[in-house]
């Protein structure tokens, strides 16, 4: 009878409208300690005051706000708020964020600080402070947090700073580097491909119809050289003037070369070296370049003293000092040996051009001036060089180069066909 009393009582009360201000709620740490179990603490009312369950009174349950257990939502009794048991989610779901947390505030001591330990520069010191400012936007993050993505931002860039300043051994490694940069600068030389390209540019600077000198062409060569530099192999060579050097000696011994193998019969002469030496083709201002031509071969004709004057392809300033490391190679002698500078061959055709240039004002060979002179050597070239050698245009300036044709000119000229063909 007492058992089922107390359930009576006890249904009875569940039912009955508490207000709050008579219940004792426990604190939110003892639930944490207790298992996260919430207890109701209060005292049974007196049984006069309890009503069925079917009483008017029957307390009402509201819906939800969110999923979650009925014993912690907020219920209404007849008007009352009921505060449920606990304010505080289970220790297993984590305590309830959703007020916002004031900010993160470092000391920009602090990171001043960070940044001098590790020797950071100004602009990475920047940096740090920038994003320390970052990290307050919208309500900010924790201090473990900035702390620790601070703390891998430095570490980042001194790694960065470490791999730029290297150490005591790439340091020696530069300099052996820069010792063996100036050793090969020593013995430097060209390649085969290098050897080729300056040859061909010296045969179309030299082989120019309009040429009318022939003995200095280096530095005209040299600076069609740099113009062409990245196309013709040679970028490793202008800039460091050692090997400036070398390049304008091995401009002076092609160059040399090149003028000392121009000995043939007029027709074959001109067509073999326009498609030799003129890289725009063979029929390119064939007309001047016959008539250039022929000039060649009557300064041959009357100058054949000075068909083997060839110039020594190593005689240069005597101030120029080679860098070559190379032996110098063996040479073949020829019967006259080599020249004086200025009196060899190419020497003087420079000479015999500049005198009929001023005679006939100017050096178009195809003008009007220039016409009677031209026509005169191109019959001379084909009769052969077999009648006697004709008299040149008398002038107060050409009486030295007039002197030396004599009967024997004619047949100088013969021996030389006879070796050329």
């Amino acid at each position: 009878m007492a058992d089922d009393l107390q359930s009576y009582s006890l249904s009875h009360v569940m039912h009955s409208p508490i207000p709050v201000s008579k219940m004792n709620v426990t604190n939110w740490t003892s639930l944490l300690d207790s298992s996260c179990q919430p207890t109701l603490s209060y005292s049974h009312p007196p049984i006069e005051y309890q009503t069925p369950p079917s009483h008017q009174y029957q307390m009402p349950w509201s819906p939800p706000s969110r999923p979650t257990t009925p014993n912690l939502d907020r219920t209404i009794l007849n008007g009352h708020t009921e505060l449920p048991t606990t304010s505080i989610l289970t220790a297993g779901r984590g305590l309830d964020t959703s007020l916002p947390s004031a900010p993160t505030i470092i000391k920009p001591v602090v990171i001043d600080r960070l940044a001098k330990d590790f020797e950071l520069a100004e602009p990475q010191r920047k940096h740090l402070h920038l994003f320390t400012e970052l990290a307050r936007l919208q309500g900010g993050l924790t201090m473990p947090d900035v702390m620790t993505c601070l703390f891998t931002l430095v570490i980042q860039f001194s790694l960065h700073n470490r791999c730029f300043e290297g150490d005591g051994n790439a340091a020696t490694m530069a300099e052996l580097l820069e010792d063996l940069k100036m050793q090969l600068n020593k013995c430097f030389d060209f390649t085969k491909d290098q050897r080729d390209n300056i040859r061909y540019i010296i045969w179309d600077v030299m082989y120019n119809a309009k040429r009318t000198a022939y003995h200095d062409i280096e530095p005209e060569v040299f600076t069609v050289l740099l113009k062409e530099k990245d196309t013709i192999g040679l970028k490793n060579v202008f800039g460091v003037p050692s090997r400036e050097h070398l390049l304008r000696s091995e401009i002076h011994m092609i160059s040399s070369s090149i003028r000392d193998s121009l000995k043939k019969s007029l027709v074959e002469f001109t067509a073999e070296m326009n498609k030799k030496y003129r890289r725009s083709g063979s029929s390119t201002n064939y007309h001047l370049t016959t008539a250039r031509n022929s000039v060649f071969r009557r300064f041959v004709a009357e100058h054949q003293d000075l068909v083997w004057a060839l110039e020594d392809p190593h005689l240069e300033d005597e101030n120029t000092v080679c860098h070559s490391v190379q032996p110098p190679k063996k040479r073949r002698k020829l019967p006259s040996g080599r020249s004086a500078k200025g009196e060899d061959f190419w020497s003087q055709l420079d000479k015999y051009f500049n005198v009929r240039i001023v005679l006939y004002q100017g050096d178009n060979l195809l003008s009007e001036r220039w016409k009677p002179f031209i026509d005169q050597t191109l019959a001379y070239d084909q009769s052969g060089f077999k009648f006697l050698p004709i008299i040149p245009v008398s002038s107060p300036c050409d009486g030295a180069d007039d002197a030396d044709l004599t009967g024997s000119a004619g047949s100088g000229a013969r021996d030389l066909m006879a070796l050329l063909n």
